[in-house]
């Protein structure tokens, strides 16, 4: 146990258990985006976005930049390779739907599942300056005002472009991550009871509640907020031991965590493409979207050492 609350509290360079993490996810997501039973879906959907939202807020350095430097740092490491993938797409998506660039600049929906980088570069940059804030206090209180807000939008069915009626609980989840970075070392007691209890309280209220974040559904907010708090530990618990005890496996789940913009990106748009040229069993079609997946991680890292830019 000694070891791996070492492990976690390692913060020097980067978080490889916190890459397991968002690789463990990122494969739920896609899961979630398939055709699965109802109940299994509830369940992913009730922490998968929040746990890359919480994860932003974990690892975010909030003191490091001024203002400033933050918002042009966040510009060019969400919002340039936002732009360049959803380019990708609706040149792709375009084959089919004219409409696409039009739904895109209205909507932000050109990208599918890329509708959350804004949200999660507003949601910084707002964090950024509450976290500037050396009151506490007043940071809480701002804070819960943030709850209340997107408890309103949420209850109201508010819909705004660009999906950024959901910015005000991306909020909530950078500060839950922020908090939660503090008490690392609880997070690193993996006991099997623990395991349980969290993901019993992220299933029950999964099967009571749906979240899906791209819809700014999060009503009624607080039992939702539980329920993604205790399915993100659940994961952050499962990475640490996979990570301790698990060399390959943890490396495998590494290598995809390391590459959630490239397959948040284009899992979407590959498998409409699968669908629409080919009649394929789930299993022949997901083996083949994993196959293109690691060909177009070979071109994003090509395209990173022209540009000189990382596309996350």
């Amino acid at each position: 146990m000694c070891s791996l609350r070492n492990k976690i509290l390692n913060m020097q360079g980067r978080n490889y258990w916190l890459d397991v993490a968002k690789g463990i996810t990122i494969i739920l997501m896609v899961l979630g985006h398939s055709s699965i039973p109802d109940g299994l879906s509830r369940f992913i959907y009730a922490f998968h976005m929040p746990l890359f939202f919480i994860s932003s807020g974990w690892v975010t350095n909030f003191t490091k930049y001024n203002i400033v430097d933050f918002i042009l740092h966040k510009a060019r490491t969400l919002l340039l390779p936002f732009i360049i993938y959803s380019a990708i797409v609706l040149v792709l998506i375009n084959y089919w739907d004219k409409s696409s660039f039009v739904l895109w600049i209205k909507t932000g929906w050109g990208g599918y599942a890329l509708w959350f980088i804004p949200v999660l570069y507003f949601a910084l940059v707002i964090s950024q300056f509450i976290y500037k804030l050396e009151n506490r206090g007043i940071r809480l209180t701002i804070l819960f005002m943030i709850l209340v807000g997107a408890a309103v939008l949420s209850y109201n069915k508010i819909v705004l472009p660009w999906n950024l009626a959901s910015v005000p609980y991306a909020i909530v989840c950078i500060m839950i991550g922020a908090e939660l970075n503090k008490f690392q070392n609880k997070i690193a007691v993996t006991s099997v009871g623990a395991l349980v209890a969290l993901a019993l309280v992220t299933l029950l209220i999964s099967m009571k509640w749906r979240l899906d974040m791209a819809w700014n559904n999060i009503t009624p907010i607080i039992p939702i907020t539980i329920g993604a708090i205790s399915g993100t530990i659940l994961v952050y618990m499962i990475s640490v031991f996979v990570d301790q005890k698990l060399p390959i496996c943890s490396r495998m789940f590494q290598s995809i965590g390391r590459e959630t913009y490239l397959i948040l990106a284009l899992s979407q748009i590959v498998i409409i493409y699968l669908n629409e040229i080919f009649s394929l069993s789930g299993i022949v079609k997901y083996s083949l979207l994993v196959l293109i997946l690691v060909a177009l991680k070979f071109i994003k890292d090509f395209i990173n050492r022209i540009l000189t830019i990382k596309l996350l």
